[in-house]
């Protein structure tokens, strides 16, 4: 029995419950629990190492977990074998067959799951006319753009109707300006057929204009979910704030305050709140992350008395287009990194400074 020529949208996405890995007496994945709602597209982020490719192959079944339960669309998937996962897989190399044209290639599935001839056809120029290849089918790969094959690669891996698609770092074979590029257009394609997909990358960007939330992992634990914005502007834990985007980390003494999601801190000889994650009762250490384009070059003789303010002198400065990046050391007794717009003259290296904060803009994060 053939399934229905439209693209059936899976109603349940993916669970997984206290997925556990190890490879010997090393654990690779340390009790992962996850919830990726149906047409979701989630981002696992981190870097080499820290687990995300081998949470996946345990999705699809490659790395059966030690432990633990995974749901696709509803079905405990974790005893299955990969052919019974009902998952759709692009890899980094895409592995399209090269003595197969595009219509091949897209079809292949289809042709090994028993369909008939007319209704393979239909399905393959529905996605050739998806994906834009309509007047590519008879190519072969070796005449295609590495961003032509990724998209037969999709076209192929959401033919069979998957429950969810998985994708392991599929832009890491183009080069950086393609990359850039496809970034936008993949998300809409995979935006439009509305199916639940993992994306796999360690690229902080690629993640942050891909997903509509990002899964940072490290040493095999879920370090912090959540949407781009929410994970740049308020990191919880100090490997999230050093590893999405760049950050200062300056340490602090955190006490309580009277502003609701805040702890109070001292720099400069200035109190001042600064949002925090978590409820701060006693005085304890913490990280203050500062942003290096959230800290502004200003004249000191025009600064505010309650402004928090340092003074530092220039160790190095770079003209980077769009922005200015100068390596500072402070009074604090720490260098901090600082990022402003390119306008204007580079201040040189040995000119002294005064850097003011914003303290709305900053945040705590425990020591790790």
């Amino acid at each position: 029995m053939e399934p229905n020529a439209n693209l059936l949208r899976p109603t349940l996405g993916i669970e997984i419950r206290g997925v556990e890995k190890s490879y010997g007496n090393v654990g690779v994945l340390k009790g992962i629990d996850l919830n990726i709602a149906a047409g979701e597209l989630v981002c696992f982020l981190g870097p080499s190492g820290c687990g995300k490719t081998t949470l996946l192959r345990t999705i699809a079944g490659f790395n059966p977990a030690d432990r633990g339960q995974i749901f696709i669309n509803g079905r405990d998937v974790a005893a299955l074998p990969p052919n019974e996962r009902r998952c759709g897989l692009v890899f980094q190399a895409y592995a399209l067959f090269p003595h197969m044209s595009v219509r091949d290639n897209i079809g292949y599935g289809l042709r090994v799951r028993g369909w008939s001839r007319q209704a393979i056809a239909a399905r393959v120029d529905e996605m050739m006319s998806l994906v834009k290849l309509t007047e590519l089918a008879d190519r072969y790969p070796r005449q295609m753009s590495g961003g032509q094959q990724q998209r037969v690669a999709i076209a192929r891996a959401i033919a069979i109707q998957p429950d969810a698609l998985l994708l392991d770092e599929p832009l890491s074979n183009l080069d950086a300006k393609l990359r850039e590029e496809i970034r936008f257009e993949l998300r809409a394609l995979i935006k439009s057929i509305g199916i639940t997909t993992i994306f796999v990358t360690h690229d902080q960007e690629e993640a942050m204009v891909v997903g509509d939330r990002i899964v940072v992992m490290n040493k095999g634990v879920i370090e912090q979910v959540g949407a781009a914005q929410d994970i740049y502007r308020r990191p919880d834990t100090a490997f999230v704030a050093n590893f999405v985007g760049q950050n200062n980390l300056v340490p602090v003494t955190a006490k309580a305050s009277h502003t609701p999601g805040c702890a109070s801190v001292q720099l400069a000889g200035i109190a001042f709140d600064v949002p925090c994650a978590q409820k701060v009762s006693q005085p304890q250490a913490m990280l203050l992350a500062l942003r290096p384009e959230h800290i502004m070059i200003v004249d000191g003789n025009s600064v505010p008395n309650e402004a928090p303010c340092i003074q530092g002198a220039v160790t190095a400065a770079a003209f980077l287009g769009a922005a200015a990046r100068y390596e500072i050391d402070t009074t604090l007794g720490i260098p901090l990194k600082v990022s402003t717009a390119a306008g204007g003259t580079l201040v040189p290296p040995g000119h002294r400074v005064v850097l003011m904060l914003d303290p709305r803009r900053a945040a705590l994060v425990p020591v790790s």
